[in-house]
């Protein structure tokens, strides 16, 4: 089994340095690492000369949003599965590969493992796959998911959304049947850096998109409970 692992980047040195360091860290392999830089402006791309092992691709043009960049990663990747790894999110430990090819995985079905949050320090536990719900947000870490090649291939990321893509992505392949399985291993850890983490008008316009056929009720009282995490948020 083959992991290709997809950094996507744009004007981080210091989060690609630290990504790269955790990759090289594995010791386990066979693995890619395909990193897609938005044509930083600054000297992101020069992380890499830190350490003598270059990842196995690196592309750097511009591009039309985070999906764009995710689409182009996954057109390029051999693997049997991928985890994207964005720039400033690291591995659990160096045996976190090792620990995930020791299993029998299948290649038709999505995994999901447990992540720790670096700020503020949590270690979150994913939901189990009978429980999982796609409405506002992912019921897991897609950092810590493992996802088949062939199913991004088949199924790209929507790039008109700016968001909430993943969510709709993975929402597809849960209503399709896709088998998901949890796996009780921290695999990732991240902080909450992302765009989705904050609030903003246009998160939650693409929530009302991707739930048309939700009652009216629900997108109502998200809304609200939205707005007043959105205005707390601009307070501070």
């Amino acid at each position: 089994m083959k992991i290709s692992i997809i950094t996507i980047v744009y004007n981080d040195y210091t989060g690609l340095k630290r990504t790269r360091r955790s990759v090289l860290e594995q010791i386990q392999k066979p693995f890619e690492h395909i990193v897609v830089d938005g044509k930083s402006p600054d000297n992101t791309l020069k992380a890499l000369t830190f350490f003598e092992e270059k990842p196995e691709i690196v592309i750097s043009e511009q591009d039309k949003g985070i999906y764009h960049a995710m689409n182009k990663g996954v057109r390029l990747a051999s693997g049997d599965f991928v985890i994207f790894l964005n720039a400033g999110d690291t591995f659990f430990t160096n045996r976190t590969l090792k620990d995930l090819m020791s299993r029998t995985l299948d290649p038709k079905t999505v995994y999901f493992g447990n992540f720790f949050l670096i700020r503020p320090p949590h270690l979150g536990k994913t939901t189990e796959p009978r429980e999982l719900t796609f409405f506002d947000s992912l019921p897991f870490n897609h950092q810590s998911c493992l996802t088949p090649l062939n199913l991004l291939i088949e199924n790209p990321f929507d790039e008109q959304l700016r968001i909430l893509g993943d969510l709709k992505f993975y929402k597809k392949l849960f209503q399709n049947k896709i088998p998901f399985v949890h796996l009780d291993i921290v695999i990732a850890k991240y902080t909450m850096d992302g765009i989705s983490s904050i609030p903003s008008f246009h998160y939650l316009k693409e929530v009302w998109l991707l739930n048309r056929d939700s009652s009216l009720y629900k997108k109502i009282l998200f809304s609200i409970k939205y707005a007043v995490k959105y205005v707390l948020h601009r307070l501070v």
